[in-house]
């Protein structure tokens, strides 16, 4: 829901957390890309996610597009699940970051 959210309404949510897996761009297109593309994007997944490698290729796929202001947090003995606090924290941290890279 995040990715569809974010891509949907760039303008109302300013970055998202992508946590267990990410429909690449191509599946659901921003509206409004060039809004879209400066807003922070912080990509979650574990080092035991069966949606890691899904998880990799979209952030991939997302710098490529020219989405620079991403982040990708592979979390040690995680699985297909949510990031413990200091996880989260790093993650929202990153989001409330108000630097954007061009």
């Amino acid at each position: 829901m995040a990715g569809m959210l974010a891509a949907d309404y760039p303008q109302l949510f300013r970055g998202a957390i992508y946590n267990c897996g990410i429909n690449p761009l191509d599946k659901h297109p921003a509206k409004n890309f060039e809004l879209f593309k400066n807003n922070h994007h912080v990509f979650v997944t574990g080092t035991t996610d069966h949606a890691r490698d899904q998880t990799e290729k979209v952030y991939r796929q997302y710098l490529k597009s020219g989405v620079i202001n991403s982040k990708l947090m592979v979390v040690r003995n995680m699985a297909h699940e949510n990031p413990g606090g200091s996880d989260f924290s790093e993650a929202i941290q990153y989001l409330d970051s108000r630097v954007i890279r061009h």
